[in-house]
């Protein structure tokens, strides 16, 4: 009896669109050939599903994350978000494995589903691993829907509007920003992270918008501490500031 690698290795697809394919995921995207040629194949070479090993495998669920374990913990929105992940999965009777930079991805046969925190923050190696794994995608913290991946995201756009009203309520008008960037060669009119471009958007419709109140650090404490310490050298102070993460608003003297 073959077995759904040797299927795959005869169809010249992966292992995890066989099992999909042969389990009639109607999520998967496999045009009808393709399909039609699974079911062949698997019928030629007497392929059948075992009932009662399906029935006592442990469901597992990838958590891949961008950042290594100390810079998580430095972090503690993506620490928190992983730690839910993992409580839910439990919850739902999921198996996870905390998948880090420098870890292998595990055998997509070995899985039924991979959730990404973040996107733009990997390398394209391993965006292209995980999408070639044919498995259930989810993406956390960025909107991936028009790349055609699923994803889960906080309206941080609501937030800081909100954030930006309450100052504006006091009466505060020189309200500055303190974000980041992973890239040093970063342009502070143009930041790539979308709290900024709330912020600057906000501002900018109410003819308040100054470069000289964003302060840039790389999402770490201490670069808060520094971007915040150069700005009281320079002698021109906010009324407000709004930190964009939690690790630089702890790192904000």
């Amino acid at each position: 009896m073959a077995t759904i690698r040797e299927v795959a290795k005869a169809a010249g697809v992966s292992p995890a669109t066989v099992s999909r394919v042969l389990n009639y995921d109607q999520t998967l995207s496999v045009n009808e050939a393709t399909r039609q040629k699974i079911f062949e194949t698997a019928e030629a070479m007497h392929y059948h599903k075992s009932r009662k090993t399906r029935k006592s495998k442990q469901k597992r669920l990838a958590i891949c994350l961008w950042c290594d374990q100390d810079q998580e913990i430095k972090d503690l929105y993506y620490y928190s978000i992983r730690t839910s992940a993992q409580a839910e999965a439990k919850k739902q009777g999921l198996e996870s494995q905390v998948i880090y930079p420098a870890d292998p991805l595990p055998d997509p046969v070995a899985l039924n589903g991979i959730i990404m925190i973040g996107y733009q923050q990997y390398s394209p190696d391993r965006l292209n691993e995980v999408k070639k794994s044919g498995l259930p995608l989810v993406f956390v913290d960025t909107d991936t829907l028009k790349l055609g991946y699923c994803s889960v995201v906080a309206d941080f756009g609501q937030a800081m509007q909100e954030a930006l009203e309450v100052f504006w309520g006091q009466g505060k008008e020189r309200i500055a920003l303190l974000d980041g960037d992973l890239d040093s060669n970063f342009d502070k009119n143009n930041l790539v992270d979308f709290r900024f471009r709330d912020y600057k958007k906000s501002l900018a419709a109410r003819s308040q918008y100054d470069p000289d109140l964003v302060y840039v650090g790389n999402f770490t404490p201490q670069s808060g501490y520094e971007a915040i310490k150069d700005a009281l050298k320079s002698g021109f102070f906010p009324e407000a500031l709004i930190a964009a993460n939690d690790a630089m608003a702890i790192g904000a003297p």
